[in-house]
């Protein structure tokens, strides 16, 4: 038997205006409302676009792209990217894909239905 490996893959970007960042560092958690785990699996991948007005650090936008070799909770994961979007009344687009022993998944912004990805053999 061959073992599939779980992994997922992340094509997603959004745009917003100025969101201040206070200090030198974006904490990934609590600007995604993230746990600690999705975190920690995720935050190699983000990417932001930012600019330096005086003292401040001002964001205007934010990628999450690239490939993890591991699973989380995407329904935790889905959550915490709609809380952002509907708090910074701005759209997430792209997608992201979901593999396990089990599931192949495809979820595309902004509403992150769930799609059966099928692979051709």
């Amino acid at each position: 038997m061959i073992k599939k490996k779980h992994n997922m893959s992340f094509h997603l970007n959004i745009s917003f205006e100025n969101i201040e960042v206070k200090g030198a560092t974006i904490n990934l958690k609590r600007f995604l409302y993230l746990n600690d785990k999705i975190t920690a699996k995720i935050k190699n991948l983000c990417q932001y676009e930012s600019y330096v007005n005086f003292a401040e650090t001002l964001l205007n936008g934010m990628q999450i792209s690239g490939e993890i070799q591991t699973v989380f909770n995407h329904k935790r994961f889905i959550s915490s990217l709609k809380k952002f979007q509907s708090n910074h009344n701005s759209t997430w687009k792209g997608y992201f894909i979901y593999n396990d022993s089990h599931d192949h998944f495809i979820f595309k912004a902004p509403r992150f239905k769930k799609e059966l990805l099928y692979f051709h053999k």
